[in-house]
């Protein structure tokens, strides 16, 4: 026994002294170990689960270890430790796992960026697009801060919501107050355009589009009904002008109340001796200016025929005037060298754009004993003076020729020659029993003839046809619809409607239609809240009316037939 026990020692100190013998036979061993073990487990699975079985079965083996793995890494996985074994697939999977990732890494590429080229696309096409569908679309209204500044005390709480607001919000609060304003003009809808284009008659393929514009079309027969309509009239009540502030009756009544010639300036004028002006919107109607002339109470005033100055007579021979771009007022002196009568009826010449006519440049006032003095703008210097035959009432000067039209107490009407101060012709209205107001009309669009409208004391309103070289005795039409004395009276710069009021009777006041010589029956009604007319006026472009009354309170309507074209002055 100690013979064998030596020589299985000598046995093992031999194989001790060959390491690479060792090393390899104990990877075999170990080897062989893990494939027994791996052999067991699977026949011990298939037993305990023998009905379950997959439909297709992935069989794996396992790979040969190389030789560098050590001896740690073996023990691991004999003993069951948690380590886990380095191995290196073939190179062919590997090739071919490459292959694959590098195939969906590709096709991911091709997905994601189509999408978002075509994403960038659609919105670059889209911007592209609106912004040449419109010329006046800027880009660069969006990134401006616009500060909203003043507002009244019941838009307070709003302003400070919004006190900055971006350029395209303040350009949409622009567009949507126009079209609350004026309305939707119909030539500017590419709706209706188009559908107008489809079912007009006309074969002329190369027409061009009518370019998009703010300014105001011009009259014609075919846009808003073209003529006004002679049986109903259409007005929209607008808010009042603060001619009095906190409440319902002004500090006078209202004896002055016009337009300016060329905007939508609008001045004031009564007895407690403060000229006002306003700027007619339509929603705000701020008041621009008031001027107050001591011991002047202002009976009458006027813009004169440019729009730079503001004339006004008093119960005195005293005149007054304001400079309307500074501001300044000054006195008219030396205007007659006649007694010191008061001055009525102050009449202005024609507008600026009447085609040069000298009384562009020429006012006239009436004095005592029938007296008509005719006046220079510039100079206010009287450059002569034509008599009548009793008392004056009345003087407006003709809108197509160098005349002026004079009335007196006796119901005389006069033609006068403003070149040489002669008078043409003189005629009397049998039909009148005293004359109280005068009021012309020129040639356009919508009235081919030029009329004079002659109010009486008795409430009727008789039109004379002047376009002849002859006037006539007998009127062309007389409207007796009123019937008591005519204290205001106004053509529409259009030509197509005349106003008429009186401050005897709380529903004097009625609206002609001037072609077919009848009254709108449909407005003013018993409710409307006019009162006792003292003044009236239409805006240079007709789209307002203005009502003064004997409480001070000044009136505004829009007339929907106008609102959105400008009539011609």
């Amino acid at each position: 026994l100690l013979g064998l026990l030596g020589f299985r020692c000598l046995i093992v100190s031999a194989v001790v002294r060959m390491p690479g013998k060792s090393a390899k036979g104990k990877s075999g061993v170990i080897q062989k170990a893990v494939r027994d073990k791996q052999q067991k487990t699977k026949k011990t699975s298939d037993a305990e689960s023998p009905k379950i079985r997959p439909a297709t079965t992935v069989r794996r083996e396992i790979p040969a270890l190389s030789p560098e793995v050590s001896n740690a890494e073996l023990e691991a996985i004999v003993f069951g430790s948690g380590l886990s074994l380095r191995q290196d697939p073939p190179p062919g999977e590997q090739a071919e796992e490459d292959a694959e990732e590098a195939e969906q890494d590709d096709g991911d590429d091709e997905v994601e960026e189509p999408q978002k080229r075509n994403r960038k696309g659609r919105e670059t096409g889209e911007k592209e697009k609106e912004t040449t569908s419109k010329a006046w679309v800027d880009p660069d209204d969006a990134a401006l801060q616009v500060e909203m500044v003043g507002g009244r005390q019941r838009r307070n709480k709003r302003l400070q919501a919004d006190r900055r607001i971006a350029g395209d919000e303040y350009e949409r609060r622009l567009r949507d107050k126009f079209v609350k304003l004026n309305g939707r003009a119909s030539w500017a809808d590419e709706k209706l355009a188009v559908a107008e284009e489809e079912t007009s008659d006309s074969e002329d393929d190369t027409a061009k589009p009518v370019a998009a514009s703010s300014r105001r079309p011009l009259a014609s027969s075919s846009s808003h009904g073209g003529y006004l309509k002679p049986t109903e009239i259409s007005l929209k009540k607008l808010k009042e002008l603060p001619v009095a502030s906190g409440g319902s009756k002004g500090p006078s009544c209202i004896e002055a109340l016009q337009f300016h010639p060329s905007s939508e300036l609008l001045l004031t004028g009564g007895r407690d001796k403060t000229l006002r002006l306003f700027a007619v919107d339509g929603e705000e109607n701020a008041k621009v200016a008031s001027y107050h002339f001591k011991q002047f109470p202002i009976v009458s005033a006027s813009f004169t025929p440019n729009g730079d100055q503001v004339l006004m007579t008093s119960l005195t021979s005293q005149m007054w005037g304001l400079d309307v771009k500074s501001g300044e007022p000054f006195e008219v002196r030396n205007i007659s060298s006649e007694g010191r009568t008061p001055f009525r009826c102050l009449a202005m010449g024609a507008p600026a754009s009447s085609g040069g006519l000298q009384s562009s440049k020429m006012y006239s006032v009436l004095g005592d004993a029938g007296s008509v003095m005719l006046c220079d703008l510039h100079t206010k210097h009287t450059i002569r003076t034509m008599r009548m035959a009793s008392r004056g009432v009345g003087a407006v000067f003709a809108l197509d020729r160098d005349a002026l039209y004079t009335a007196d107490e006796e119901c005389n009407i006069y033609e006068w020659d403003l070149a040489s101060g002669r008078c043409r012709q003189r005629i009397k209205d049998t039909w009148a029993m005293q004359i109280r107001r005068l009021a012309i009309r020129g040639v356009t669009d919508h009235a081919p003839k030029p009329m004079l409208a002659v109010g009486t004391s008795t409430g009727n309103v008789d039109l004379f046809d002047i376009s002849g070289p002859k006037l006539s005795s007998t009127p062309s039409h007389s409207l007796d619809n009123l019937t008591t004395r005519i204290d205001t009276l106004r053509f529409h710069p259009d030509g197509e409607m005349l106003a008429a009021g009186s401050r005897l009777k709380k529903t004097g006041f009625k609206l002609f239609h001037a072609a077919t010589a009848t009254a709108y029956a449909n407005w003013p009604t018993a409710k409307t809240p006019v009162q006792r007319v003292s003044a009236i006026d239409f805006s240079w472009q007709g789209g307002f009316m203005a009502i003064g009354n004997e409480k001070g309170r000044v009136l505004l309507y829009r007339l929907n037939h106008y609102g959105s074209r400008a009539a011609p002055r």
